[in-house]
């Protein structure tokens, strides 16, 4: 596929002058730096390489979380991207939400509270990122009240802990049902083998953030391996943010100025057990922000504005290879999560109270699944999963002088699901994925989701890939019921559906060196979205009409002279609303990234540069946030001294002023972010 056949719309515009100064500066400073560093060929002595390195060049990589199995990314139907644990140390990521920012097609943007992710272009104000499914080791983590997906530091897994990455894009709802959406994120972490012995972390950087982590991995000679694992996260945040809409001639209060409200914390534990085919995982965590944004029409520079988040859950699981083709897994969970959010507002007389609100789920979850193997060439799965959300609660509350009626919503659903998928090699270079999935829902009744990708080899370095899918995301208890002084339930709302078409080129260049490129277009009918009835001035979430997207994505990946690693990627994105033909809030049409490590010191020190360009979002006010590039550096060192690692890291290097859109429940139209900081971090192994 020739580049520059791939068709864009007529408004492209080229990249802005400081993306390419900083894409420029950053690639003349690697190869300079890999040409100093690189020395000639010579015979390899294989004892001597890097078990990383080792695992990079002779491990042909594969995926899980596309069909359920293990699979070459080659023969997965849909487009994928890994990024590894060694990755995530290089470039010095602090949570969830930096790896996948990192990545080609995504974007995040924050409120100064929660995280919120975007994909191709779509990332709707007021949607907590529930039309992505993300799992730890295939345990679904979306809760069941809002479906939310915490991604920033509440992420309820500590990032040491991962030991990969994959995103996989496009709709799974063909085998996973419900929120995935726009695709599926799947978090392995790392097993007792690789942390084998102890652990312990500790960083410190800008606003006297504090985290201590503290790990456990062993493997036993009867076959039993154990992780255990805790964290714990201080940061009094920035001392003072200013706010000019609070520093108006008619809403003037405290200047503008909120001091020490944008407070966080966070513990998180982590447990693994595997023997044999059995394994058992728990996990717990907790993390409290403060609110700076006076959001929700809470009081301005009030330390009391503050969300909760904790979350739990413990997942069983069997897994076995029965020979001759047969592979069973079964796996039984159960999850549980709590929000809790503290309001401060002034009453009519002028009293100051508090008003809370909550969320509260839990759910039973199984899931038994069948995978036959066929003449080595054919793989077909069948599988069932059961959820029954024990709680689904909802409720607000207030401490006012005279105290409204509390709301108080109870809810108990299931929800079931049989899928069915077969990868038939019709010729040794032509492989066709084909499944589909059947769910049912009490709130809406029933909906039935196909994909299928037709992959083709014309040679053993080139890929083809022609997909379509289509997935569906229920409306979810917080949607449909929930009901506060600012906002309306909606009983009628039926499921919202995504049709996706997708051609992808993979291309190998060399062993190491690997070129993407890929054209997509989705169209979303009944989308469920968040609007402000004009009847009462309540937001509410209704059924929109229809909203498509065209966009293409390149992508040159891998490693270059030793350990030289780096990848540089660019996505066009096009959203628009079919009625209004006027582009989604919040939705960037340009995104670029681009990213290089490079060995200072063979094997011991290494300096990792990454680039992040997001071009202008639209706002609810029907502004835009400015574009804006984000340069990010990283020194890490590995064994300098025995048994430690140690980095030190640079974010927004060049301090650049920076702004994403706010939600119907802020003042401000765009939120300022943090300009430039800093992270050191220690770890030390036993």
């Amino acid at each position: 596929m020739n580049i520059k056949s791939i068709p864009v719309l007529d408004d492209f515009a080229p990249l802005p002058p400081c993306l390419r100064r900083k894409f420029i500066a950053a690639f003349l400073l690697s190869l300079s730096l890999t040409a100093r560093a690189a020395p000639p060929p010579a015979k390899v002595d294989l004892t001597e390489v890097p078990l990383e390195e080792l695992m990079y060049n002779f491990q042909v990589q594969s995926v899980y979380g596309a069909s359920k199995h293990e699979q070459k990314l080659s023969e997965a139907p849909s487009s994928v991207t890994i990024v590894d644990g060694e990755e995530i140390d290089l470039y010095g990521h602090r949570n969830f939400a930096e790896v996948l920012e990192s990545v080609r097609s995504l974007y995040v943007s924050n409120d100064r509270n929660y995280s919120y992710l975007g994909v191709r272009g779509f990332n709707r104000p007021g949607d907590y990122s529930s039309r992505i499914l993300v799992l730890v080791n295939g345990h679904r983590v979306n809760e069941n009240v809002l479906d939310s997906v915490l991604i920033g530091y509440e992420f309820p897994l500590d990032i040491d802990l991962i030991q990969r990455v994959e995103v996989i894009r496009g709709p799974s709802s063909s085998i996973y049902g419900n929120n995935a959406f726009f695709g599926v994120i799947n978090v392995i972490t790392k097993d007792a083998q690789a942390l084998d012995g102890i652990k312990i972390s500790s960083s410190y950087g800008s606003f006297d953030a504090v985290n201590t982590r503290l790990t456990y991995g062993k493997t036993f000679k009867n076959d039993l391996r154990v992780v255990v694992s805790g964290s714990y996260y201080n940061s009094p945040g920035p001392h003072s943010l200013y706010y000019p809409e609070y520093n108006t001639p008619t809403n003037q209060v405290h200047g503008g100025i909120t001091n020490d409200t944008d407070y966080e914390r966070y513990y998180k534990a982590f447990t693994s057990v595997f023997y044999h085919d059995f394994t058992i995982e728990a996990s717990l965590s907790s993390r409290k922000k403060g609110i700076p944004t006076g959001s929700y029409g809470t009081i301005f520079n009030d330390r009391a504005a503050e969300t909760t988040d904790r979350f739990a859950w413990v997942d069983v699981k069997y897994d076995h290879d029965f020979g001759d083709g047969w592979h069973v897994l079964g796996r039984a969970s159960y999850d549980a999560y709590n929000y809790d959010g503290n309001y401060p507002l002034l009453s009519d007389t002028g009293t100051r109270f508090i008003y809370s609100d909550y969320a509260y789920g839990k759910a039973l979850s199984s899931e038994l699944q069948v995978t036959k193997r066929l003449f080595d060439r054919h793989t077909f799965t069948i599988g069932t999963e059961f959820k029954d959300n024990l709680k689904q609660d909802q409720g607000n509350r207030d401490n006012a002088p005279v105290p409204s009626a509390p709301y108080s919503d109870h809810r108990t659903t299931r929800n079931n699901g049989i899928y069915g998928q077969a990868e038939i090699s019709v010729f040794k270079n032509l492989l066709v994925n084909a499944g589909i999935r059947w769910d049912h829902f009490g709130s809406f009744g029933n909906t039935t989701n196909p994909r299928v990708a037709v992959i083709y080899n014309p040679s053993e370095t080139t890929t083809v890939k022609a997909l379509y899918g289509r997935a569906f995301k229920a409306p979810n208890a917080y949607e449909l019921y929930y009901s506060g002084p600012n906002n309306k339930g909606n009983r009628m709302l039926k499921p919202e559906t995504i049709s996706t078409y997708e051609l992808v080129l993979e291309q190998a260049l060399s062993k190491r060196l690997t070129f993407l490129t890929s054209v997509f277009s989705y169209e979303i009918k009944d989308l469920i979205n968040q609007t402000l009835d004009n009847a009462d001035g309540l937001l509410i979430y209704q059924n929109s009409d229809r909203v498509t997207a065209k966009g293409a994505e390149v992508e040159l990946n891998g490693r270059i002279g030793g350990n030289v690693r780096g990848r540089i990627s660019y996505t066009y994105q096009h959203t628009e609303d079919e009625m209004t033909h006027q582009d989604l809030s919040n939705s960037p049409r340009h995104l670029a990234k681009a990213s290089v490590s490079i060995p200072l010191l063979k094997d011991k020190l290494f300096s990792s540069f990454e680039v992040l360009y997001t071009s202008r979002a639209g706002t609810l006010a029907g502004q835009y946030a400015p574009g804006h590039c984000l340069a990010n550096l990283t020194i890490f060192s590995r064994n300098i001294l025995s048994h430690t690692d140690a980095s030190i890291s640079l974010y927004n290097l060049f301090d650049t002023t920076y702004r994403y859109p706010g939600a119907g429940e802020h003042l401000q139209d765009t939120i300022e972010q943090d300009g430039r900081t800093f992270r050191a971090k220690v770890t030390v192994r036993f």
